[in-house]
């Protein structure tokens, strides 16, 4: 039987705001849940088939995939907006290495896109704490 003393360091990067290892926010933490909102964002994030601009396709407030760039409105429902689904240009959305189809929806979005106002607002939230925090 061997006995052995082992010294080691471990470097924990800790949250400004609530003061916990960055990889166990509290619960509360606004810094914690940006960083939630951040991954559901890059795991929503496609390319547009319009103007292929990569990474700009999210879903909206209506719960239609929207691209930032050119606001054009994509579904994968039959339920379009009132149109025809038939008489509706079909495509392809990619994400990563998979596509799906979709239909392509003729009027424009409106570029309320809650996952990216949430992470502003959270955003806004951490600046404003962690200026209290600097202040005391």
């Amino acid at each position: 039987m061997h006995l052995s003393l082992n010294q080691f360091q471990e470097i924990k990067q800790i949250c400004n705001i609530c003061n916990r290892s960055l990889e166990d926010h509290a619960p509360d933490c606004p810094q914690g849940k940006l960083k939630e909102v951040g991954i559901q964002i890059i795991e929503h994030l496609m390319t547009c088939p319009k103007c292929y601009e990569s990474g700009s396709v999210l879903p909206n407030r209506d719960d239609f995939l929207e691209c930032q760039e050119c606001h054009a409105l994509f579904t994968r429902s039959l339920l379009a907006m009132g149109h025809d689904p038939d008489t509706l240009e079909r495509t392809m959305i990619f994400k990563g290495d998979d596509g799906f189809q979709v239909l392509v929806i003729p009027e424009e979005g409106k570029g309320d896109f809650p996952l990216l106002q949430r992470a502003k607002e959270l955003r806004k939230l951490c600046d404003e704490l962690k200026k209290e925090k600097s202040d005391e």
